[in-house]
């Protein structure tokens, strides 16, 4: 009876295998999709299990810098297929992004102040306990380039795109282009 219970144990694995893999190929797929796309939604759930799953403040922040990147280009992109509706939804995407990444920049502050940014020396075996902050501070540091390297490019971006769309798209752009300028100023700002 052992014999005839290995082949139904090894069809439920090969079937939780194949459904694991058809999943993976699918979240892989829709990582670049475009609104409109059928794996858009799949994208976005995606995003949001990401960010839920993303242990640290600083993590999430990364994250939601790299989001608010994604959610440019998916501005751009729809802003050249002419439909300002969509571009209005991701634009308050963007916005969430934003917001949620000053509040987690203000988050990993301690006591009101940025964690140490200064170069410090590798920490001794009497504080190495305190090598989280190091690497805290050294993480701090990347994201503030990346936000302010994000912080002229995309507007500069939009900028572009601005002039090359219809009078139609033009409030809706220049509503994406304020959430950023806005959003990365604040974000900035909580960076320091």
């Amino acid at each position: 009876s052992f014999f005839g219970w290995v082949p139904r144990w090894a069809t439920v694995v090969s079937i939780v295998l194949v459904l694991i893999l058809a999943g993976g190929g699918a979240v892989a797929a829709a990582s670049n999709s475009m609104p409109g796309n059928p794996l858009y939604s799949v994208k976005l759930a995606t995003e949001e299990v990401q960010l839920t799953l993303t242990p640290s403040d600083i993590g999430k922040a990364e994250l939601c810098a790299k989001l608010a990147d994604k959610r440019v280009a998916e501005i751009i992109y729809i802003a050249d297929k002419g439909n300002a509706r969509k571009v209005e939804v991701i634009t308050q995407r963007l916005d969430k992004h934003l917001v949620m990444l000053a509040r987690l920049a203000l988050a990993t502050k301690v006591g009101g102040a940025p964690k140490a940014l200064a170069p410090t020396p590798a920490p001794s075996e009497e504080t190495w306990g305190d090598r989280d902050v190091y690497a805290q501070a050294n993480n701090r540091a990347k994201l503030r380039i990346t936000v302010a390297r994000y912080a002229v490019n995309h507007p500069f971006a939009l900028r572009a795109v601005l002039k090359t769309v219809p009078e139609s798209m033009k409030p809706a752009l220049l509503k994406a282009i304020a959430v950023s300028e806005v959003g990365y100023e604040k974000a900035l700002k909580a960076l320091d």
